[in-house]
Order: C-alpha cells, then structure tokens, then sequence
C-alpha cells in the first residue's frame, strides 16, 4: 500500500481553508495589528502616527474607535469586572456592549477570552480577527454542507460574504456575530438530525445548545432576527426535503434538537433573571426603548447602487451622498436578479422530476417577504409575527447577503450538475436585466449627485462586472470564475475600508491619558464628544461617556421633578457644558447634554476634575493643568 504524504492528504483535505486562515490570524495578532481607528485621536492632533501601516482612518465608524474600543480597554484597566464602578454610578458590562467581564456569561461569548490570557492589544488583535475568521470558516463549513467535496465552491463563496463593504464599514460583533452562530446553530442542527450514532447526537445537541445560547447574547435583535428567519427557514426546508431518513431518527433527532432549544433558553433566562434592573432599566428607555418600525421606506436606486461600493472608500466623494458610508454600505446587489433563475430551476426541476427543490423555495420566499419588507409601505400586520417590526429595514441588508450566497449555492445544486445545467437565455436575461438596472440607476446617482460618482466609466465598469459575474455563476462551466469574480469585487470594495493599525496606544499611552490617571478622581469631558470616554478608558470614574442604558438614579439628582425623564432615560452620548444653572439638554436622539454650574450642589458633590479643549471661565473651577498634545491644548480644572 503506497503511503500518501501528509502535505498531499491536506492539500486535498476540507481542513485546508480554515487552516490557512490561520496564517494571516495569527500572524496580525502577534504583530497586534487590527483595523482599528483609534489613531483619530493622533490624526486630530496633527500628529505623524508610526502606527498606521497602512489604509485611512475611518471617523464614521465612531461606534467602533470611541465605543467599542476604549470600552474594552476601560474593562482591561479596571480588571475585567462585571459591573464597571468607573462609568457614573456603576455600569453592567454584559449587556449591549461586547467586552470582556469575570463572569459565568463569558463562556459564551470566546471572542472575549484572549484578554484573560494575552497582554491587550495583542488581545484585541485576536478579537479583530476572530471575527472575520469567524465568518469565513463558518459559511465555508454550511456552503461544504449544501455541496459536499466542493470545497473550491465552498472556499470561494465563504470569502463573497465576508469580503464586502457592508461587512467592512459595519465591523463589529453585533453584526458579524449573528452570523457566526446563526450559521454555526444551524450546522450543529443539521448534523443533530443526520447522526447516526447516540454519542454523535448527543455531541451535536451540546454543540447546538452553546451556538444558540451564543446566537442569544449577542443581544442585536435588528441583526439577529432576520438572521434566525433566514437559518430556520433553510432548516425546516431541508428537514422536508429529507424526509425520507425515516421516522423513528428524525422524530429522535428533533427531539434533541428542541431540547437544546430548550436548554438554550434556559441559559438566556437566568442571564437575563440576574440582571433584571438593568435589562427592565434598558427595555424602558424612551431610545432605543419599545420602538416598532413601519414597512418600506428604503430606496431601491441606493440598494441597487451596492455595485458602486468602491467609490464610498473616497470620504472626500461620500460625504456628498445623502448617507454615511456605512448606511450607504451593501453587498453585492445580486438578490433580485437570482430570483428568476431561481424560479426557472424550480419549474424545470418540477417539470422533470415532479419534485419541489424546499430549500431553493425556502431562500426565494425570504428573499421575496425582506425585499417587500424593505420596499413595500404595506402591510404591517403579517410582519409582527416574525418580530420584523422591531428591526430598522436597512438593517435587513446583513441577512440579504446571506441570502444571496443560499441563493447561489442551492443554484449551484442543479447549475454544477451533468444533465441539469440551467438553459443559457436564463442566465442572459437575469444578467442583461441586471446590466440594465446598474445602468439605470448608476446614470440616476450619477446626475443626482455628480460630485459623489463624477466618472460615468467606473459605473460602467462597475456595473458590467457585476453582471458578468451573475452570468458567468449561472453556467456549468463558469461557475467558479463568477464566484471568483464576485470575490474580486468585494475585495475591490472593502479592502480600504479598515486601516491597518498597530496597537492601541493614542489612548493608552498619551500623555492625556497619563495625567489623568496620575490625578485620579471622578471626571467629566466639557464641550466636546470626541473624548467623552477618555477618562473612563483611563481607569478613572467618569461621568460623561457612553452610557448604553440610562443612571437614572444619578440624573434624578438634578431633575428632582422629574420633569425631563424623557431626555435622559435612555442609550446616550453623554456630554457636559459649563453653565450658569444645571440642566439637562437633547441634541439628539442617542446624544444627552448636561449643563453644570461647576457651584452647585451636583457638581460639588459628585466631580472632581473638568476636562476641556476650550478655556473655561467662572467660579469654583481651578484651572490645574494644561496638556499639550500636538496640536491640540487639553485644560484641566479642580472643583474644590
């Protein structure tokens, strides 16, 4: 028996993608560079950044830089605890935001581990890319499920839903999590329902237990609901289409899958029963709070103008766009042109063989009711069932680029197979329509806002490939060159999204952060909110931040009526202005403003330290320290 070399077996093992995603993880992590843009902070001092490698600095994603980050570096200097005594009255970690805390909930959520382990921003390195690893190995295991020994289709697809714009302006766990573990809940179902053995079902039912419990607590609903629609539909769609594995097994196997179901449950209630304050404190906000969103509302021409993603990388271009470069963010817009291929291979297959292909109506359906949803001002009713009223229409866009790779991969079912290619003037006409449709909407874009897309060639270009590639999908002999272009384009449109950055020292080591920390004490940030957490992120108790549920308690002190709840009872910004009086501002709906007489009774009894970029003047403010960092001057003031 000749003994094949163990290079030779791997080359052609399905374990060869996931492993060589383990080069590039490994290696960013070591050199603890992520796509962070912390360096805002040096880039407004007009300081020369050694750490920025590569790339640009992304101020829009300020949920990243400002929030997550300095939130994960806060609970570093503070010791990993569970409730944050540094964010004004005491903070729970564990909800909304993901951070590492000591407590029993970590274990599902491992992203966080490395910081137990690893010194930080080799820690938070790992966190970057385990998210994006994450995702790829994740939907290269269900593309490998739905085409086995694919493993070039599966490679291919896994990298079209993770190298995208929409994934790269929106990079954070909320949005890349419910992903992860949706996919990864409904694997452990699949392999639940088809085990053959009980220590296999048994293993597979733990494993669907933890990827659900973990699919709960990243506690997003408007990610993950559509998300879960998405997974559950596929699920039930391939549980009737096999079901002919016999009685007995399947009733076994969905059996231990509701138990896990139920276990999962079980886990996500005691989170939450341990923390009822703070979850019932969030779940009455005025915002977030109960919101409920109306059908419609989101404009086709900019959903179709995904193709154009690349020019949104020029911020001097974007910002002559109505939306942010993440709002305006999308994948490939391919879902509708998928559909009538979709819809022929159902009839012939039907035609044919007298057999429903499930899951490829499954996928079309969710397609249809999410594109109703998201254009259609109409109906309400029928979306409250499946909780879409609770989700923001734009935020439907995550679950339709995993729609779009479903789409293509049970296509790829009958398209990859001898004997049942689909005829070629189906895939012409899906394509040309599509031509048409990026022409349409590239020339509207192109005269609505022609200091965004001044250069009608690239909407040509842009647009052209686009349809190539849906074409060149739809062929037997193409298939993997359309995939392979569809990966060329996302890479095309996300690959300058994100930095590349070394470390996290622009907070961690400034001299800002230095003096704030020699002097202790409890601080607020005055007239600006760009370092509202820098206090908090220094260790130190601070009173301005983000607060992603309301201090109630604290802001009763100044609203003794309680009068202005409305403006303070929720997730918010929160600033401070010096003032003659105290009050309590809205600027905006997540943005709260607290106006103190540094004399009053609230202020002396509750700061110590102003921080400001502005000279302040009047009574009871000790000016102590002026920082200089680069070209910015920092005043620090005393209230005695």
């Amino acid at each position: 028996m000749v003994r094949v070399p163990t290079w030779k077996q791997l080359l052609h093992s399905r374990w060869l993608f996931p492993l060589l995603l383990l080069i590039p993880l490994v290696a960013l992590s070591a050199l603890q560079l992520s796509g962070t843009s912390i360096g805002i902070y040096r880039h407004l001092a007009g300081i020369a950044d050694p750490d920025l490698v590569a790339g640009e600095l992304r101020p829009v994603r300020s949920d990243e830089w400002l929030v997550n980050t300095q939130m994960v570096i806060a609970q570093t200097e503070a010791g990993f605890p569970l409730i944050n005594p540094n964010i004004a009255d005491g903070q729970d970690m564990s909800l909304i935001l993901d951070v590492p805390y000591k407590e029993w909930s970590i274990a599902f959520r491992p992203q966080n581990w490395p910081f137990f382990v690893l010194p930080l921003e080799t820690a938070f390195a790992l966190k970057w890319w385990l998210l994006l690893g994450g995702l790829l190995a994740s939907a290269y295991a269900m593309v490998l499920h739905l085409l086995p020994g694919k493993r070039l289709m599966a490679a291919l697809g896994a990298m079209t839903l993770g190298f995208n714009a929409f994934i790269f302006w929106w990079y954070q766990t909320i949005t890349i999590a419910p992903l992860i573990w949706g996919i990864a809940a409904f694997l452990a179902a699949r392999h639940l329902l088809l085990s053959q053995t009980r220590a296999r079902r048994l293993g597979w039912a733990v494993a669907l237990a933890y990827t659900a419990t973990c699919f709960a607590l990243v506690q997003y609903p408007p990610f993950q609901i559509p998300v879960l629609i998405v997974v559950a539909g596929l699920f039930i769609a391939l549980l009737i289409e096999g079901s002919q594995l016999g009685k007995r097994r399947a009733a076994t196997g969905m059996g231990l899958t509701i138990a896990a179901c139920v276990v999962a449950g079980a886990i996500v209630g005691t989170f939450l029963m341990t923390r009822q304050d703070a979850v019932k404190t969030i779940t009455s906000t005025v915002y977030p709070g109960q919101r409920t969103i109306q059908s419609g509302g989101v404009n086709p021409a900019r959903f179709l103008a995904g193709f154009l993603a690349p020019e949104l990388q020029n911020s001097d271009r974007a910002k002559h766009f109505p939306q942010n470069q993440s709002e305006s963010s999308n994948f490939l817009p391919l879902m509708p042109f998928l559909a009538i291929p979709a819809l022929a291979v159902m009839a012939l297959t039907y035609r044919r063989q007298r057999q429903i292909d499930w899951p490829l109506m499954a996928v079309t359906l969710v397609t249809l009711l999410f594109m109703l949803r998201m254009f259609v001002p109409w109906p309400d009713a029928p979306y409250r069932l499946l909780l879409l009223d609770k989700v923001p229409n734009e935020r439907i866009i995550l679950s339709l680029g995993l729609l779009m790779l479903l789409q293509i991969v049970l296509l790829l079912r009958h398209v990859s197979s001898p004997g049942r290619s689909l005829p070629w003037m189906w895939a012409a006409f899906s394509s040309a329509l599509a031509l048409a449709a990026f022409g349409v909407v590239g020339w509207y874009l192109h005269r609505a806002y022609p200091e965004f897309l001044p250069d009608k060639a690239i909407i040509a270009s842009l647009g052209a490939a686009t349809a190539a590639a849906l074409f060149l999908l739809l062929r037997q002999k193409t298939v993997a060159l359309g995939l392979g272009t569809m990966v060329v384009l996302g890479v095309i449109a996300s690959h300058g999204i994100q930095p590349l950055y070394r470390g996290l020292g622009p907070v961690t080591r400034s001299p800002l952060n230095q003096e704030i920390d020699r002097r202790g004490g409890t601080w607020v940030v005055a007239d600006s909110w760009i370092y509202e957490n820098i206090a908090v992120a220094t260790g130190q108790d601070s009173l301005s931040g983000t607060q992603v549920y309301p201090q109630l308690n604290l802001w009763r002190q100044m609203d003794t009526s309680g009068n202005q709840s409305d403006v303070y009872n929720r997730y918010a910004h929160v600033t401070f202005t010096v003032a003659g009086s105290d009050s309590i501002e809205l600027p905006g709906a997540d943005h709260t403003n607290i106006r103190i007489n540094p004399c009053g009774s609230f202020a002396q009894s509750r700061i110590d330290y102003i921080l400001s970029t502005n000279e302040l003047a009047g009574g009871c403010l000790t000016p102590e320290k002026r920082v200089q960092y680069g070209n910015q001057t920092f005043h620090i003031y005393a209230i005695p």
